[in-house]
């Protein structure tokens, strides 16, 4: 089930690629938006930075970490030196959460170097992490006009 949240954009937001044109508002160059589920990792007044949560790939990173699409920024298509990779978790210890970033109560991320030191250190397994390569960007203001036009819905 999903809620309209209103205009209210903040880290740990949730927000829905629009449905009721072509693509969504977003026009043939970034057909990936439509019918898209991001996380808002993180937002301010200089940058706001989400995750597709919805984009899975026959990809793995090292032949072992399933990828999942998580955008066009630094994502799948850039030099492996230049990806963003986003490892999304629940784990809450102390040493988990000494390496990571919250998003929201339960939930955090860190980087494939942190997922990988986890698992070596035998503080978490390959299956507590989605990895998800390149994100979404917005500059101040950008995200707040695009749900205002209707490309969005805030949906927590």
């Amino acid at each position: 089930w999903v809620y309209d949240a209103g205009d209210v954009i903040e880290q740990g937001s949730v927000i829905l690629g629009a449905t009721d044109k072509d693509f969504g508002s977003f026009g043939l160059s970034q057909q990936y938006f439509r019918k898209a589920m991001i996380l808002l990792l993180s937002h301010d007044s200089e940058f706001t930075r989400g995750v597709i949560l919805n984009r899975p790939t026959s990809r793995y990173i090292d032949g072992q970490w399933r990828m999942w699409y998580g955008g066009d920024v630094q994502g799948m298509t850039s030099p492996r030196p230049m990806q963003e990779i986003v490892c999304l978790h629940a784990l809450t210890s102390p040493d988990a959460m000494s390496i990571s970033i919250r998003v929201i109560d339960g939930i955090s991320w860190t980087t494939l170097d942190g997922a990988n030191a986890m698992v070596q250190r035998g503080m978490a397994t390959k299956e507590d992490f989605w990895v998800l390569v390149g994100y979404a960007g917005w500059a101040p203001g950008q995200l707040d006009a695009e749900i205002k036009r209707g490309s969005w819905h805030v949906a927590a």
